[in-house]
């Protein structure tokens, strides 16, 4: 089963800013890692995606230099507004398991 963790600091009308954790999958070169996730939803969620970035480096196609998540690689079906952020955590983390050629992490613990 994933283990994700997702608290909010903050709730408005439909604006989210807050912080998830994720350990990574089983079987993959993220496995057992503690990674945390920064979240942020704009005025037009849930049309829009929420942006979502790693605080915690991490080594992966779908994550850019600076922690930022490439959704569309991340949901190839694309964002609809019946999504939820859990839905997106999920996604990052079966994204995890199924990495490909990623062998080298960063330390643990640090962070963007």
């Amino acid at each position: 089963s994933e283990r994700v963790l997702f608290r909010s600091k903050q709730w408005y009308q439909r604006r989210v800013r807050g912080n998830a954790t994720i350990i990574g999958p089983p079987r993959c070169p993220f496995e057992n890692r503690i990674y945390t996730l920064h979240i942020e939803t704009g005025p037009d969620y849930p049309q829009q995606p929420p942006k979502m970035r790693f605080r915690t480096r991490i080594n992966a196609a779908f994550v850019n230099s600076s922690g930022a998540i490439d959704m569309k690689t991340v949901l190839p079906r694309g964002w609809n507004k019946t999504m939820s952020i859990k839905d997106v955590l999920k996604a990052i983390w079966v994204s995890m398991g199924k990495a490909k050629g990623v062998q080298h992490q960063p330390q643990e613990g640090l962070l963007y």
